[in-house]
């Protein structure tokens, strides 16, 4: 009796291997995943006040376009956005993000992006939603901005529980 290695022969695993690295024995080429570009977002209106649609009529577009989506997950998400603004609440205007436009938004805003990716790339949440926080993680500079996608975020958690599927 023979006893073959884990994973295997090793004819299997050649065949494996093969189908790797096809591009470079001549096969097609795999195209790498891209993320979908960022589409910047404008927070406020030409007098300096928050656009009254991103609590309404956008707010609400997005979250019916979010009604197959687990409303769970979008409290999770919602739920990492409360916790960073209460950390910036904490440091009670401390933080150089607050009045500087130059300096960059909290880390754990910026990991939003990962995480939607992440979930996406799990099938846990939709491309709409994956592209919602590039967007977001894209366009928010500051502490004005941030206090805007908060507020619109709020927005889209309580349309999606009118609209949403759970």
């Amino acid at each position: 009796m023979t006893t073959q290695p884990l994973g295997g022969n090793a004819n299997s695993r050649k065949g494996r291997n093969q189908e790797q690295h096809g591009a470079e024995r001549g096969g097609s080429p795999k195209k790498p995943k891209e993320l979908p570009a960022v589409q910047k977002q404008d927070y406020f209106d030409k007098d300096g006040k928050i656009q009254a649609a991103l609590l309404d009529t956008s707010a609400e577009a997005m979250a019916k376009s979010l009604k197959d989506s687990s409303h769970t997950q979008l409290r999770r998400f919602y739920g990492d956005v409360q916790k960073i603004r209460r950390t910036l609440d904490l440091q009670n205007s401390g933080s150089r993000w607050i009045t500087d436009d130059r300096s960059p938004p909290p880390t754990d805003f910026l990991m939003l992006k990962a995480k939607a990716v992440y979930a996406n790339g799990r099938k846990l949440i939709p491309d709409e939603l994956l592209q919602f926080f590039i967007n977001h993680t894209g366009s928010v500079k500051n502490l004005k901005q941030f206090d805007a996608f908060c507020r619109h975020f709020q927005s889209v958690v309580a349309f999606h529980k009118y609209y949403g599927k759970d």
